[in-house]
């Protein structure tokens, strides 16, 4: 194994800057998504948005005792040389395989400028559109830009920690076998909160686990995990328990990719 410093931005490289967007967005649409969505900061991996460019996850979140899953499409269905539309659609089994859920989704515009990742991300999303029931209802920047799932998620980025190369390994989807690089990022934070009898003293893991093919589009992920665990203690021993550990296991696998995507959310 080869142990690499902490990812930092290197200029003359594209970047994965919307993956943040589509997180925030695909979190409003009630599917469970993995902070490393956001790992555009990592510059071993570039950014591949093309239309027609789709891909399907099947994700999963583990937290509290509590597990949720979800099937979600996201996919690019227009470039007008300033920006991309993208789609976010969820999934749902029939017995032809998976399809969208007829009228649900969320619809924007990501600009091309977003690639040189000044400013804020948010500040390049436009035309923010939710469907729902079948209706299509334009969200406004102040509606969306207020949505606590939005903004932490755009807000949030992968662990800046130790990178850590890990052997490639073979991913089989749709029937493909993709030879992947893998690689973990770990970081660890310490946050300190005074109190009137000592201190509190709480430390967090975050462990994301990913492995990327270049032929998958937007992120070249197949498949991502991330792990965050928190624990907590008293500076001062004494009568008084600490809070009890939490685990959050969030995970993100690649179903199916392509470049043939045509829109869905269109007004009939």
């Amino acid at each position: 194994m080869r142990r690499s410093e902490s990812s930092r931005t290197r200029s003359g490289r594209r970047r994965l800057a919307p993956v943040a967007v589509v997180l925030g967005l695909l979190c409003a649409s009630g599917a469970s998504a993995l902070d490393v969505f956001s790992l555009w900061r990592q510059p071993r991996l570039e950014i591949d948005i093309t239309d027609g460019a789709w891909v399907e996850y099947r994700t999963q979140k583990m937290e509290g005792g509590r597990r949720t899953d979800d099937q979600v499409r996201v996919q690019c269905v227009g470039d007008d040389g300033r920006s991309w539309t993208i789609e976010i659609l969820p999934l749902r089994p029939t017995p032809d395989g998976l399809e969208p859920v007829p009228g649900e989704g969320w619809r924007f515009e990501i600009s091309h400028d977003l690639e040189s990742r000044d400013g804020d991300l948010v500040q390049h999303v436009s035309d923010v559109v939710h469907w729902q029931g079948g209706r299509a209802n334009a969200v406004s920047e102040e509606q969306w830009r207020e949505d606590p799932l939005i903004t932490t998620s755009l807000k949030t980025g992968s662990p800046l920690g130790e990178v850590e190369e890990q052997d490639a390994t073979t991913r089989v989807v749709s029937g493909r076998d993709l030879l992947c690089a893998q690689f973990t990022i770990t970081a660890v934070d310490t946050g300190r909160v005074r109190l009137p009898r000592g201190e509190l003293i709480q430390v967090s893991r975050d462990e994301v686990s990913v492995a990327v093919h270049d032929e998958v589009p937007f992120l070249g992920i197949a498949y991502a995990a991330q792990r965050v665990s928190t624990r907590s203690d008293f500076s001062s021993p004494g009568r008084r328990r600490p809070p009890p550990p939490s685990t959050r296991i969030e995970i993100m696998e690649l179903t199916g990719f392509g470049r043939d995507a045509k829109a869905v959310l269109t007004p009939r």
